[in-house]
């Protein structure tokens, strides 16, 4: 009886409403947070709050994987568990930036899902699954992340490969983090037909730059180190390579009095596709020489005469720009150079569609002259400046041959000559300010073709995580205190709310 007049009794019946009801939001709110929660992390859906866009793939990464032909996929495998990589509490050098490289990861196997897939295996408890590795005499880290296209091609890249460094610095510390451009460029390189570009030693070479690589690898291109003194005819058959790149030599290549192990015979049969006599199909090589004045080179400059190009190398070439088209501390050095103006050139087709964007700068820290001349009475050679000084001096400069094959159909191969290796370094390619790496993606691009044709240029993005001030690295921790703090706390508060309520009209 007791309990039926209990029942019947208004306070308790308006008060159980409001619990039932107040347990019914919160029963909603938990189940909706359950499932968004599921979703989100199993389709990566995210909103990017970052005024650079820093989290969403750029149009040019878009563009350049989405004509990917490619039977297969490409693995991204991280060598630690994802739980550990998003921890907070780091163990390892670069986990912070392993951490934007993973999230940069799922954006790619969210967007390109037939084309690449994320792999985590423990590189301490499970070494079996990176035994065909080992086999190859790879190493690395807790923070490597192995690129692998599952048809016997595979990259090893530390953390730091997804990191910009100023090369003139003396910290060593990051100047940006640029990791589309490193994993854009990777799966081009593992999913394209290999194009092999030879980077020579044994001259006192610099160092090709990260940033240049990178262009080079997105466009097509697989970067080999070579001594052309010692590499022998039949390994230049086999690479069948499409260009060579000398970058600030100190000393001169061999010339042809050195006899069978001239550089510079082997150069032009690399430019001529003579290397390979035998082939119905030739392959026309390039050739690509970045120097300084300082060093005399007549070996080199007596090859690039062919071409109609003369580096000049004289100490007291350095060009001495006009104060208006310099820039920095040191105006004497920093100049912004001019572009070719002449429609009919090829330095001018290969800048015209970069031209046209209002922030096509090119800089360079000082830099010598290049003389270009008419040689097209020689065949069908003719040259052409690209970036000239307010004075009017070449300080980059190309050549373009054609030749027949046969019939109607044409091959194009060329030589491109600059006065100064400042151009492709970091310090110059990384900075959105400038247009080095705008320009030298085009020159590249357009080199690796057979047929004369300059294509649409698509730079990757940069995007500079370290400088980004509205980035807030969100930890596995404060992402659990967050899903804690929605899915617990508020209903607990909601649930004492609709108690409270109970208590106080049921004694009334």
């Amino acid at each position: 009886m007791k309990l039926n007049k209990l029942t019947k009794d208004k306070r308790f019946r308006y008060g159980s409403v409001s619990v039932v009801f107040t347990a019914v939001i919160v029963a909603l709110i938990i189940v909706i947070n359950a499932v968004f929660s599921l979703i989100a992390t199993n389709f990566h859906l995210y909103v990017d709050m970052t005024s650079a866009q820093l989290y969403s793939l750029s149009d040019s990464s878009r563009d350049l994987l989405g004509k990917l032909d490619f039977d297969g996929k490409v693995k991204m495998i991280f060598m630690q568990e994802k739980d550990k990589i998003e921890d907070s509490i780091f163990t390892y050098e670069g986990d912070q930036y392993l951490r934007e490289v993973h999230e940069l990861a799922l954006d790619y196997a969210a967007e390109f899902s037939d084309l690449i897939e994320i792999e985590y295996v423990n590189m301490y408890t499970n070494p079996g699954a990176l035994a065909k590795y080992s086999a190859q005499g790879l190493s690395w880290q807790p923070t490597s992340v192995i690129f692998d296209n599952g048809k016997e091609l595979f990259k090893v890249l530390s953390y730091s490969s997804f990191l910009a460094f100023d090369s003139e610095s003396t910290t060593g510390e990051p100047i940006g983090f640029y990791g589309e451009h490193k994993i854009t460029a990777t799966v081009l390189a593992l999913c394209s037909e290999k194009v092999i570009a030879y980077v020579t030693e044994g001259h006192g070479e610099a160092a090709l730059s990260e940033s240049f690589i990178t262009v080079l690898e997105s466009c097509g291109y697989e970067p080999k180190t070579v001594n052309l003194e010692t590499i022998s005819l039949s390994e230049i058959i086999e690479d069948e390579p499409r260009l060579v790149i000398i970058n600030n030599p100190k000393t001169d290549i061999k010339g042809i009095d050195a006899g069978q192990r001239s550089e510079v015979d082997k150069i032009n049969k690399i430019l001529d596709g003579s290397y390979d006599k035998t082939s119905d199909n030739p392959t026309f090589g390039n050739l690509m020489v970045f120097g300084e004045p300082g060093t005399e080179l007549p070996n080199l400059n007596s090859l690039l005469l062919r071409w109609g190009l003369q580096m000049n190398t004289a100490s007291g070439d350095l060009v001495n720009e006009t104060p208006e088209n310099t820039f920095g501390d040191d105006e004497t050095q920093k100049i912004l150079p001019l572009y070719e103006s002449a429609a009919s050139s090829i330095g001018s087709k290969l800048t015209a569609k970069l031209r046209q964007k209002s922030n096509f700068r090119v800089a360079m820290d000082g830099t010598g002259t290049v003389t270009v001349s008419d040689v097209s009475s020689s065949g069908n050679i003719y040259t052409s400046s690209i970036l000239n000084t307010s004075k009017g001096a070449s300080v980059l400069a190309i050549a373009q041959n054609k030749t027949a094959v046969g019939g109607s159909i044409a091959k194009y191969n060329y030589v491109l000559v600059c006065g100064d290796s400042s151009l492709i370094t970091d310090r110059f390619m990384l900075p959105t300010d400038y247009a080095n790496e705008a320009l030298m993606t085009n020159i590249c691009r357009a080199m690796i073709n057979e047929t004369e044709s300059t294509p649409e240029t698509s730079v990757i993005e940069y995007k500079d995580y370290i400088a980004e001030v509205n980035v807030q690295r969100v930890s596995s921790a404060q992402k659990q205190a967050f899903l804690i703090f929605v899915s617990v706390v508020i209903p607990v508060i909601l649930l004492a709310g609709g108690i409270v309520v109970y208590v106080r009209r049921r004694n009334k």
